[in-house]
């Protein structure tokens, strides 16, 4: 009898924790983030929980972690701390806080061309509400529990959006500048009348007390050393300014994969290189300045070219 109690115990707190759809204590989220001239990461961790218009909500602590190199070669990082986030989750759907208003943000239930509003933001000059859709819905494995996945992508005029693969348990996995969002949050982009320069984020890792450690990148998720390890500052390339020829003077990596960016953070081209490889051409990109962004497998640099 005893064990019979046990079992339905052990199966009852195994169904309770693969339907939790939102975040547990402890939980923290880090994402590395670049823009033009700056690269750094930013950590959103649940602090406490807090009522909120009736609703009982965790708060959400951002931090931005700046990482900057002067002129002499030394490393100095900024830490900033940024507004809160407010959540709460109902059923399979999360609700974040903005201007004062819940909103829903994920709906794992949700089917392919199912359609909400994100934000209404009637302070820019773009269209005020903010909608995304239902692209792909699917599953995956993480850690032993078996999540519900949505594609998301934003199918509004307005600044604020989210794209994406969004994982149940944490959200927005973003990998790459279309995948736009604030970490876990929507997040900004283009639009008539605002073109942004905006943080590219890139996921790193989540944890929380009952899920354990997600960290697909392998990088470490300590925010104040994972980006230094990853950088690398002696990486240059000629002529700059160029007509299209780029020639990367480093010759110590196998393999390089560059990528170009235009100045609204927009990826326009991307190449891989092998040794002895080390040049590109840009020729067919409009003139004006980009960013490149150069992937090895000791690190990252990132770097400006103006094309003539």
């Amino acid at each position: 009898m005893k064990k019979s109690i046990l079992l339905s115990i052990i199966i009852l707190l195994s169904i309770h924790l693969s339907a939790q759809v939102w975040i547990d204590a402890g939980a923290k989220w880090t994402y590395d983030y670049w823009n033009i001239g700056e690269v750094g990461s930013y950590t959103f961790t649940y602090t406490n929980d807090t009522v909120i218009l009736g609703k009982q909500c965790q708060e959400i602590q951002i931090v931005e972690y700046e990482y900057v190199q002067d002129q002499f070669g030394e490393i100095y990082c900024f830490v900033v701390p940024m507004e809160s986030k407010f959540t709460y989750s109902s059923g399979d759907s999360v609700f974040y806080l903005f201007e004062d208003k819940f909103y829903l943000m994920y709906d794992f239930s949700a089917s392919v061309g199912d359609t909400w509003i994100i934000a209404i933001d009637e302070f820019h000059t773009c269209k005020d509400t903010a909608v995304v859709r239902v692209a792909q819905t699917g599953t995956i494995n993480i850690n032993g529990h078996q999540l519900r996945t949505i594609t998301l992508e934003t199918i509004s005029e307005s600044i604020y959006g989210i794209n994406g693969i969004c994982i149940e348990r944490f959200g927005n996995e973003i990998h790459n500048w279309q995948e736009n969002g604030y970490g876990p949050f929507p997040g900004y982009q283009s639009c008539d009348g605002a073109l942004l320069e905006v943080n590219i984020y890139n996921f790193r890792c989540f944890t929380d007390n009952t899920f354990g450690t997600y960290n697909p990148r392998n990088i470490p998720c300590d925010t104040l050393t994972g980006l230094f390890e990853s950088e690398i500052y002696n990486f240059e390339f000629y002529p700059n300014p160029t007509k299209g020829d780029i020639i990367f003077t480093e010759n110590d990596y196998y393999q390089l994969e560059i990528q170009i960016y235009n100045m609204a953070g927009q990826r326009m081209k991307q190449f891989y290189l092998n040794q002895p490889e080390r040049n590109i051409n840009i020729s067919d990109l409009n003139d004006g300045v980009y960013f490149i962004r150069i992937i090895t497998d000791k690190g990252n640099a990132f770097r400006k070219v103006v094309k003539l």
